[in-house]
């Protein structure tokens, strides 16, 4: 957590002290991504303390933040470093092209890329590279129906509803500026009847298709 916040905040930094207009948009949508990381890694810490499955979920947590270190933020900060996965272009585009675009256009249609590219593909990734590594350590493996129960649960989209809440309080992201802040509250409550009813449905599909490439390429026989 310490590390995803330190992210959290030189990309805000950075959203604010970055010379041109293209630099400053380009770092808010960083920030932006990394706050929502942020409020869900934080939510996925406290269901893997009272999940079924602890030590795959605290697993399957770092080993997803690494993906997120070596395909996203690695190329932030040393772009060209790495290989951009195909999934994760959209994103770079919206980012790369920021200053041609309005700032809600940038946030929004990035906040989505980044999401759906996270979600969708990384957490395959992960998923696969959690359960070979129990195998690889001769661990007990959680059964497969177990994991999914607990992945695709209510409890798991609880956990999403409650991470969204808290990137869109009309506080966060704003220490120390309180001002205009039945503004913020108004559009915070918008926000999230709208993240409820759109968001979550998204996420859950994103999940759902995760979950079954991930159990493909597990059971695929060895060649």
């Amino acid at each position: 957590m310490d590390e995803i916040e330190h992210i959290r905040h030189t990309f805000h930094r950075r959203s604010l002290e970055e010379a041109s207009i293209a630099d400053r948009r380009r770092y808010a949508l960083h920030h932006a991504f990394a706050r929502l990381y942020l409020h869900t890694t934080r939510g996925w810490l406290d269901f893997a303390r009272t999940s079924n499955s602890p030590a795959f979920f605290y697993g399957l947590i770092v080993i997803f933040f690494d993906i997120y270190r070596r395909d996203v933020h690695g190329n932030i900060l040393a772009p060209g470093s790495s290989p951009t996965p195909r999934h994760w272009r959209p994103y770079f585009d919206v980012a790369d092209n920021a200053s041609k675009r309005p700032a809600l256009y940038v946030r929004n249609v990035g906040l989505f890329h980044a999401a759906r590219a996270h979600t969708r593909h990384d957490l395959e990734e992960a998923l696969v590279v959690t359960y070979r590594s129990f195998v690889a350590r001769r661990e007990a493996v959680p059964c497969f129906e177990a994991v999914h129960a607990e992945l695709l649960g209510a409890a798991s989209g609880r956990l999403f509803s409650a991470a969204a809440r808290d990137y869109l309080s009309p506080l966060d992201g704003h220490p120390g500026k309180p001002g205009r802040l039945s503004g913020r509250i108004g559009s915070a409550f918008a926000a999230a009847r709208a993240a409820d009813a759109m968001w979550l449905v998204h996420f859950q599909n994103w999940r759902r298709q995760a979950w079954m490439s991930a159990v493909g390429e597990i059971t695929a026989p060895s060649v």
